[in-house]
């Protein structure tokens, strides 16, 4: 398994185009409570900001704003995790830094979680108000997990509406909640 944790003099990183994840062993982690407010910023790029094209990667802790696609787009893979992460946001969840398509789109993928019941595994998901852009897209796959995130307000609480909520097309046996009350 990798891991890839920050340390770095400046917090807010700009790194408009990052290659996919796609090493067949999966299982990355990118952790970004090794330093707060770690801030991913797609300023001037032309792609996604995390592609996720291999299964069980973990990605916790970031902020994901400014891309030219989705913030974070997993792609034909499973078990993959988006946890405690604020995308289309700054780093301390406040104003209007939206990526330019979905906040989170899966894409014919299986089994895989946005946001978690314990504390901290919530995201905050906003300002994806492009038309027909969702906070979450799933399109194809199954089985996908989708629960206790925010969608639609910022911090301040200030409203930051996505264009929809959580837009599923094409998928099937998807879950959005559950029957534990933080869901």
């Amino acid at each position: 398994a990798n891991r890839i944790s920050f340390r770095l003099p400046n917090r807010f990183i700009t790194c408009p185009d990052l290659p996919a994840l796609t090493d067949a062993s999966g299982a990355t982690t990118i952790d970004g409570t090794t330093q707060p407010n770690v801030s991913l910023d797609g300023t001037g790029g032309t792609l996604d900001g995390l592609r996720l094209n291999s299964n069980n990667n973990v990605i916790k802790n970031v902020t994901i704003r400014r891309h030219a696609g989705s913030g974070v787009k997993i792609t034909s893979s499973s078990g993959n995790r988006v946890l405690g992460c604020k995308i289309g946001t700054s780093a301390l969840g406040f104003g209007d830094q939206r990526n330019a398509k979905n906040g989170v789109e899966i894409s014919n993928g299986t089994n895989n979680e946005i946001g978690g019941v314990n504390p901290g595994e919530g995201n905050l998901i906003v300002a994806h108000n492009n038309a027909n852009m969702s906070g979450i897209l799933i399109s194809g796959g199954s089985g996908n997990l989708i629960r206790g995130n925010s969608l639609g307000y910022d911090s301040a609480p200030q409203r930051r509406a996505n264009f929809y909520g959580i837009w599923i097309s094409g998928s099937s046996a998807n879950t959005i909640g559950g029957s534990v009350l933080a869901a």
